[in-house]
């Protein structure tokens, strides 16, 4: 007898061995983030969006890391993230502008994780575009932060944040409680014969309660690895170098608890 789906369960590659052993829900009790902002010109970032987001609000491209610690399904590890989003707005399906409708937030151009298990995860479930990086842990003295990510022992990007400030209490005393972000992925599953077996806009929902934050100042340094080098990355890099940095906007450092719940991810529709 061939295996046989349960359809009240999700499952994961490999399929024959049983649903999926994600959590629903995951919480990440210590969640360290570090953000560095630029404005750039709007023709220059368009390109890299899917046909389904349109830049939302100023053109402005946030390179950020962040050191996930306790992960349940990880029994308990961490790994590291580096990621480049621009916020972009997804129109309902009239087309038109519609605020009841439309959906608002960051789209992750690439991103970064120091565990391969994560990565595929994100990939499969939720359309992120994630690949393997070496992402140590942050570097954190007083009044400054700072992040790395490499490949094969080549360094790719370099984040620094000086001048750190706490968050004014008030300020901080009003992102204490638990509050719900959304995020904006793109499904893409190509099909061998060409063209795609999936290929639409994702949403997905999560709730960070901030615990400290400061800001400060950020600068961020793209590498020049050749393919030999960064055999996976190179091309992403070459790009990302070539966007206009035109002024950094405030940079900031977050501790944070975050909920993500796997059973909340939304397929959108396209644009009609």
């Amino acid at each position: 007898m061939a295996f046989e789906f349960d359809p009240t369960q999700r499952y994961d590659m490999p399929v024959v061995f049983g649903p999926s052993l994600l959590p629903d829900v995951t919480v990440m009790e210590d969640l360290r983030n570090i953000s560095v902002p630029f404005l750039t010109e709007r023709a220059a970032i368009e390109p890299f969006l899917p046909r389904f987001f349109e830049v939302e609000g100023d053109p402005v491209v946030t390179v950020s890391s962040s050191h996930n610690g306790g992960v349940d399904w990880l029994g308990g590890r961490q790994y590291n993230v580096v990621r480049v989003q621009v916020n972009v707005r997804h129109r309902s399906s009239s087309g038109g502008h519609d605020p009841d409708h439309d959906v608002v937030g960051p789209y992750s151009l690439v991103i970064w994780e120091s565990d391969p298990r994560p990565v595929i995860a994100g990939r499969e479930l939720q359309g992120y575009a994630k690949i393997v990086g070496e992402i140590p842990d942050h570097e954190r003295s007083d009044g400054r932060a700072a992040f790395e990510c490499s490949e094969y022992g080549t360094r790719l990007v370099r984040g620094e944040v000086d001048g750190l400030s706490p968050l004014d209490e008030s300020v901080l005393a009003s992102l204490s409680g638990e509050r719900e972000q959304v995020a904006l992925g793109w499904k893409y599953i190509p099909n061998p014969e060409g063209g795609a077996d999936a290929d639409y806009p994702t949403k997905l929902l999560s709730t960070v309660a901030v615990s400290e934050a400061w800001t400060g100042q950020g600068t961020i340094s793209f590498d020049a690895p050749t393919w030999q080098q960064a055999p996976s990355s190179a091309h992403i890099i070459e790009a990302l170098r070539a966007l206009p940095v035109l002024e950094y906007r405030t940079a900031t450092v977050v501790h944070s608890r975050v909920t993500l719940p796997r059973n909340a991810v939304i397929r959108l529709e396209p644009p009609t």
